[in-house]
């Protein structure tokens, strides 16, 4: 993460030289997702039930749950069965269509062209598909094809540049797991990101110390 606080929480600008080192870096194609194994807990905790429309608290930090339909969607960190994936996995009972997962990971109209994903999933019940875009203007370009066993889930961004990554239902209700999500760009797209992943570490800086940013 590009940024330093003091022992008072202050955000300390970072050198040049350390972004050029970062830009220089990018190539080997990192996470650009936050807890994209679901590792850790969000601030409401291990398992969160939201009811109603828009944006509720998910089980881990950085993903929100959206409801683009009035319903219920429930969220939990449960040990993970990925072979190979990581400690947790998320699990996600939704009972309206196009409601689920969403992480904003770069701010509105910044980031990669195109950028490749791609998440594990354990479909229970119903569709769900999976997509990478510009904010609101993300929509699903890749789905399940099984269910009961785990399945990899692959695609590019839709919609550049690619800045939000959602994890839907898709046609009704749907109940999954999911695990080790990953937004990978290009190598070479580095440079192009520094400022981006710059402004959103500040607004999440804001926001843990009490400011609402919206942008």
């Amino acid at each position: 993460m590009m940024r330093k606080l003091t022992s008072t929480g202050k955000l300390l600008f970072v050198p040049a030289a350390v972004l050029v080192f970062a830009a220089v870096a990018m190539p080997v194609r990192a996470n650009l997702l936050s807890n994209g194994s679901f590792e850790n807990a969000g601030p409401s905790g291990a398992a969160t039930t939201y009811t109603g429309l828009f944006a509720g608290p998910s089980a881990a930090d950085q993903w929100e749950v959206f409801n683009n339909t009035d319903g219920t969607t429930r969220t939990s960190l449960e040990p993970s069965t990925l072979p190979g994936g990581g400690g947790m996995m998320i699990h996600v009972l939704t009972t309206g269509t196009n409601n689920g997962l969403d992480q904003v990971f770069l701010p509105f109209n910044t980031g990669p062209n195109n950028a490749p994903f791609d998440v594990w999933l354990f479909v229970v019940s119903g569709q769900v598909g999976v997509g990478v875009g510009n904010g609101g203007n993300t929509g699903m370009s890749a789905f399940n094809t099984t269910f009961h066993q785990w399945e990899h889930i692959t695609g590019a961004a839709a919609n550049s540049p690619g800045n939000n990554m959602i994890i839907y239902s898709s046609g009704g209700g749907a109940e999954w797991y999911a695990d080790v999500a990953s937004v990978t760009p290009e190598p070479g797209t580095g440079v192009l990101l520094i400022g981006g992943i710059l402004a959103l570490t500040l607004r999440r800086t804001r926001r843990e110390r009490g400011h609402v940013v919206r942008g």
